[in-house]
């Protein structure tokens, strides 16, 4: 609870600056990158975990029967999609380094 009211205090504080204009252009490039912690790569992460486990799964079973049927084509592309804008995201993703939050491109 305190991490989340001392997070809110941070975003105000950002949008109070940003909205004066009186941010670095460096920050401001950095409100497009998203931070490692929050909520929407948690998701992001959780679903990239299940499609895991279904490529687990299926791949071995891929080369062993060759079914083909239209949904596991569609499934399979979706998945491959969702990978490929992994790869993107975890571009505009932060990192940590020796514990400081580094949000830069």
């Amino acid at each position: 609870f305190e991490l989340r009211q001392r997070e809110m205090r941070q975003h105000s504080h950002f949008r109070n600056k940003m909205l004066s204009n009186q941010l670095p252009e460096s920050e401001k490039r950095a409100c497009c990158i998203m931070e490692p912690q929050s909520d929407v790569r948690f998701y992001w992460d959780s679903v990239g975990l299940v499609m895991l486990c279904y490529d687990l799964f299926m791949a071995p079973l891929d080369l062993i029967v060759k079914d083909g049927s239209g949904w596991v084509l569609c499934i399979g592309y979706t998945i491959n999609g969702f990978w490929t804008l992994d790869i993107f995201l975890n571009f505009r993703t932060g990192f940590f380094n020796e514990a400081e939050l580094i949000m830069d491109w």
